[in-house]
């Protein structure tokens, strides 16, 4: 039986797309593993802003609730809930959430690959919502001793707008 080139190819080509999918393990060296577990493990709090000249101070801003359940490879599933204010309503939104925690160098952070909208109010139009993708750097809160924040980027999946995300833990 006589096999050319077009057929190996098609035929790595089909195994590649029939492979399954799924994150690559995340790099957390033994000595961070205790500490990115603590800073996944604790409820965060703050806000997005991205620039819009259609709204007060031309920025478009709304508050932020993301909680994670952080697995033994550290990739994690989580919740996000995101609530804004328009003309006096008031409009939330769920989410779920996934992706990787890591260390890169000092660097100790996080990576939302996949959200999904579960339920929420709708806004008015022309506005909808949206899911993203993160990336997320941990920090000391030089204001609260003992306390972290969280700073990234969340660009949206639809149309590539990118929303500024600086959040504090909400542990005690």
């Amino acid at each position: 039986m006589f096999i050319d080139r077009r057929a190996v190819l098609a035929g790595a080509t089909a195994a590649s797309l029939l492979a399954p999918i799924a994150p690559a393990r995340a790099i957390v060296p033994e000595r961070y593993r205790d500490p990115v577990r603590q800073l996944m493990a604790m409820t965060w709090i703050g806000l997005s802003k991205t620039k819009a000249e259609a709204f007060s101070g031309g920025e478009f801003v709304t508050a932020l609730m993301m909680k994670f359940q952080l697995n033994d490879d550290f990739s994690f599933t989580g919740a996000m809930l995101e609530y804004m204010k328009l003309e006096n309503r008031e409009y939330q939104g769920r989410f779920t959430i996934s992706g990787e925690a890591w260390v890169i160098g000092s660097d100790v952070g996080m990576s939302i690959y996949r959200m999904q909208f579960l339920r929420g109010d709708p806004p008015p139009p022309p506005l909808a919502w949206g899911t993203s993708k993160g990336d997320f750097r941990f920090y000391n809160d030089s204001n609260r001793p003992g306390h972290f924040t969280m700073q990234g980027i969340m660009t949206d999946d639809r149309d590539g707008t990118q929303f500024r995300v600086i959040m504090n833990d909400n542990n005690d």
